[in-house]
């Protein structure tokens, strides 16, 4: 069923693109989960209808330039990033955490001036990275550790709901399918790449923007549901199914990239 967000915002779009609009978000991605994208665009409620209708429109604007629906969706999306409301600094979580790919992981490290200025290798790196998996103390390599990237882009994290000062992962399996399972992973959950676990101090890390997330943050993103409420401050999960474990929903947020200067040691590597 569609939210009064979208029907509001799409009664309001120019008459003569609402048909393009329409046809095309019926076939966005079809191959990943058919229908799904349209389904999340249509449930969309924390956008605002100026926001909202400019995605849409950016959107049909792709598509009569010629562009296929996934790559005119993947554009418009990208212009509207962090678009969702900014959580007050009475609601921003102390501590965060995400699950990032390890060969991800690796290569932001890599990245930075002191593994360049060092001739350090990925293999070096990948090396270092399972060597101190788990420790509290990680001589030499911590300097690397905290200027490298938290994400490439656009972060996506999650918190501890009952105290959010806590690692949001103590709470959580440390095995690939309790942790996908729980935090909606689904493109992870059968890849066979290492995961790592990350979190660290929100302050210590420069405060970036905390945004709710909405379906241009998440783009292509099948497995991202959003939260019914228009009101709520952050978004949930959807746990993966069939959730035979019972994973209750965890809390999501976006944020802009930033260095992990604000680390929490120790991080995990996660094989199985």
């Amino acid at each position: 069923m569609s939210s009064v967000c979208y029907q509001s915002t799409f009664s309001n779009i120019d008459p003569t693109i609402q048909p393009l609009i329409a046809s095309a978000l019926e076939n966005l991605y079809a191959q990943q989960n058919p229908g799904q994208i349209k389904k999340n665009v249509e449930a969309e409620t924390a956008l605002s209808t100026a926001d909202f209708s400019s995605l849409l429109e950016s959107f049909a604007i792709q598509l009569q330039h010629g562009n296929l629906p996934d790559n005119a969706w993947q554009t418009a999306c990208r212009l509207h990033q962090f678009k969702g409301p900014r959580l007050s600094s009475t609601l921003e979580p102390s501590t965060l955490g995400r699950v990032k790919g390890f060969d991800a992981h690796v290569f932001s490290i890599s990245n930075t001036a002191g593994a360049l200025a060092a001739g350090m290798t990925p293999d070096r790196i990948k090396k270092l990275l399972l060597k101190y998996s788990g420790s509290h103390s990680v001589p030499n390599f911590e300097p690397l550790l905290r200027t490298a990237l938290l994400g490439e882009y656009l972060i996506w994290a999650t918190f501890d709901l009952s105290n959010n000062k806590q690692n949001p992962f103590d709470k959580l399996p440390k095995k690939r399918a309790g942790l996908c399972g729980a935090l909606g992973l689904g493109l992870m959950l059968n890849n066979n790449e290492p995961l790592i676990l990350l979190v660290w101090d929100h302050a210590t890390s420069g405060t970036p923007p905390l945004h709710r997330p909405t379906v241009a943050d998440a783009c292509d993103y099948s497995f991202f549901r959003p939260h019914s409420n228009p009101a709520h401050a952050w978004g949930m999960t959807e746990p993966l199914q069939p959730n035979t474990e019972n994973f209750m929903p965890q809390p999501e947020i976006v944020m802009p990239t930033t260095t992990s200067s604000g680390l929490k040691l120790p991080y995990l590597v996660v094989h199985v």
